[in-house]
């Protein structure tokens, strides 16, 4: 069971609620969806921010009938959020303070940013975000045909890869 991650409270409104103060680390206005750790069940949850000016400088959250109010010392928590980069493989992490907290933490920025594709050196990892997605369509086939080395790793840009590859070595490619 996770502590110190917020209060669930009941649902009522409150003077607080009508806040529009911003936090400059969380990356989206009001009513935006963010991911946090739901105390109870010590596992991450959609939430829709319904407040960012509650006294202490944290933020309200809802996830259907409930409150969760996080204070301003865990806000570090929420995400996504602007003031964390999101590499596109870990492979470039520095080695210098390199853990699995770390790795989770990219890996979770990059499934809350909407990137359930990660590299890693030269394998590609995907993460299912357990929610519908629109990053399938021909209009992203086409972005990823162009194999654009500046856009985030998907499944399209591995196969754009392989198919790149056996053209130019005239070998058959697999991919797992």
């Amino acid at each position: 069971m996770a502590t110190g991650f917020g209060t669930p409270t009941a649902p009522k409104a409150s003077a607080a609620a009508q806040g529009t103060a911003s936090h400059p680390e969380l990356s989206q206005p009001k009513g935006r969806v963010v991911y946090y750790p739901w105390p109870v069940q010590d596992e991450w949850k959609a939430f829709q921010v319904i407040d960012e000016s509650p006294l202490d400088g944290g933020i309200v959250l809802k996830h259907r009938q409930s409150r969760l109010v996080v204070p301003k010392e865990k806000l570090r928590d929420v995400c996504p959020r602007d003031d964390v980069h999101v590499e596109h493989n870990l492979a470039a992490l520095s080695s210098d303070g390199l853990s699995t907290d770390v790795i989770e933490e990219v890996v979770r920025h990059h499934v809350c940013s909407g990137l359930p594709y990660i590299d890693a050196g030269d394998a590609t990892l995907f993460v299912n975000p357990f929610r519908q997605q629109q990053i399938y369509s021909s209009e992203w086939i086409n972005k990823y045909a162009a194999l654009d080395p500046a856009l985030p790793p998907h499944i399209y840009s591995v196969a754009a890869k392989a198919y790149k590859r056996m053209l130019d070595e005239g070998k058959d490619q697999t991919l797992l």
